[in-house]
């Protein structure tokens, strides 16, 4: 993202793989090191991604439940610094199989589409900018050699998304 962006922004990534949006979750964002510095840094732009593993039966709950925990992790962000500008963006396209060899890992295409829609209902009733990375990534299992994690290609394709979002924005 940055070499897209270029030296006209600095972007700084605190994701952490593998973490849910929700608190009640088997590996919870807001427990990480990377959430607390996250809310440190005090970013003017805050891209958001997630909701893939949210969809693991341990972790969901229902789409009501998703939106107000989106919320509540939103609001820590808009506390912190009121002006701050919020990128939301759907996960990715899932290719697993309902039942894969992960173990415990059973993401489910339809929680996966109603965290999508939850995350694009919630980015417009709130006002906030939508990247739609699960329409973007349809139809492109080719990017994700696992069938979850993107690719060199397919993360430079969703960065370039991105980008452009993060321009529109910053210009507003």
């Amino acid at each position: 993202l940055q070499g897209i962006l270029g030296d006209d922004y600095h972007v700084a990534n605190f994701g952490h793989s593998a973490r849910t949006l929700s608190p009640d979750g088997d590996r919870p964002y807001i427990e990480s090191e990377q959430y607390r510095l996250s809310l440190e840094y005090d970013a003017d732009i805050v891209v958001i991604m997630l909701g893939t593993n949210d969809s693991k039966p341990a972790n969901w709950v229902n789409e009501e439940d998703f939106i107000k925990k989106y919320d509540d992790f939103i609001n820590s962000y808009k506390e912190n610094n009121p002006d701050v500008k919020i990128i939301l963006c759907t996960p990715a396209k899932c290719y697993l199989p309902v039942k894969d060899n992960y173990g415990d890992l059973d993401i489910r295409s339809e929680v996966v589409d109603v965290i999508k829609d939850a995350t694009y209902t919630y980015a417009t009733t709130k006002g906030y900018n939508l990247v739609d990375i699960y329409a973007l990534t349809d139809n492109h299992e080719e990017w994700f050699g696992d069938k979850i994690h993107p690719s060199k290609d397919g993360a430079k394709v969703m960065a370039e998304a991105i980008a452009d979002m993060v321009r529109s924005v910053a210009n507003t």
